[in-house]
């Protein structure tokens, strides 16, 4: 009797408790542990996983940008885009950037998934090949996969080692997530000119409403500086409408958010004018109806 008194009395406190506030200093940098998770996440939280949507944003690439080429993701997330492109087009490396630390975490996580799917295709589709019976197919522990809340939860288990004694430029040794600010004076990035493309996909709303116009522009001359010649930034800004369901995430934002000048429709003329891109081409507008941009610097000499 004395357990179900407290389990009554229990239940009357879960019912009439105030239910827990959303904490909007959650995201300041539009950290999303799935960003556009939200939105669907197109389909996936990895781009490997079977049955999942690719994110459409890779159609408007071409492998001939990334081929053998040297790549920065700025504010890489939880390194979706960025497994994406070091599997599908084969860049020399790429760098994922971002300023979480546990979405790097997560990052260095969802490698192994790329790993663990491409195993279980590969194992499959030896197992057609040699003409097994289809009741083995799946029996062996490589074969089948891991229950999906399972590697979510704990990783995927069948997935290789990573290192490798026969390291080359293919998936995954192609590829590289640190934590770091790249807006930071402090924070010493590589040289001028070390990549031939730089992705900022997503990025410039959080760097304006957290650092303000100088952050924007810290960031557009940083990156035009760590392009080679003929390098290229594929720039992904969210619309000034969205600014505003965002500006209350903390003091800075909404400090910021009312003083800025440098609105998202005038970013092509400034980084043209101002920064020092040659030339750019709108790709398209991808299924959030944002914009995505090819900035070109200097003479292209791309082989």
């Amino acid at each position: 009797m004395q357990c179900l008194t407290f389990d009554l009395h229990r239940c009357q406190q879960l019912c009439n408790a105030t239910p827990p506030q959303k904490n909007k200093r959650r995201y300041l940098h539009g950290n999303h542990l799935c960003y556009y998770g939200y939105q669907g996440c197109y389909g996936s939280r990895w781009e490997g996983r079977v049955g999942a949507e690719p994110d459409p944003r890779l159609h408007l690439l071409q492998a001939a940008w990334f081929k053998d080429r040297t790549v920065l993701d700025i504010g890489c997330g939880a390194g979706h885009m960025t497994l994406a492109v070091a599997r599908r087009f084969g860049p020399a490396h790429i760098l994922g950037l971002d300023i979480d630390g546990k979405l790097i975490h997560a990052a260095n996580q969802n490698v192994r998934h790329f790993m663990s799917h491409d195993l279980v295709v590969e194992e499959r589709r030896r197992s057609l090949n040699e003409a097994q019976p289809p009741s083995l197919l799946g029996a062996g522990p490589h074969l089948k996969p891991l229950p999906l809340s399972l590697r979510i939860a704990r990783g995927p288990l069948s997935a290789p080692p990573l290192l490798s004694a026969n390291s080359t430029h293919s998936f995954p040794h192609n590829i590289t997530f640190i934590q770091g600010n790249y807006l930071s004076q402090e924070e010493a990035w590589p040289g001028r000119g070390l990549y031939d493309v730089i992705l900022c996909l997503g990025v410039t709303k959080y760097v304006q409403l957290q650092s303000g116009d100088l952050g924007l522009v810290t960031l557009f001359k940083r990156a035009y500086q760590s392009l080679s010649p003929g390098g290229l930034l594929i720039l992904e800004p969210q619309p000034w409408s969205s600014y505003r369901h965002r500006r209350r995430v903390s003091e800075a934002a909404f400090h910021h958010h009312s003083a800025l000048k440098l609105r998202p429709q005038q970013f092509t003329s400034y980084l043209t004018d101002n920064v020092g891109f040659s030339s750019y081409t709108l790709l398209t507008h991808t299924g959030n109806n944002r914009p995505i941009y090819l900035f070109n610097k200097g003479p292209a000499h791309r082989k």
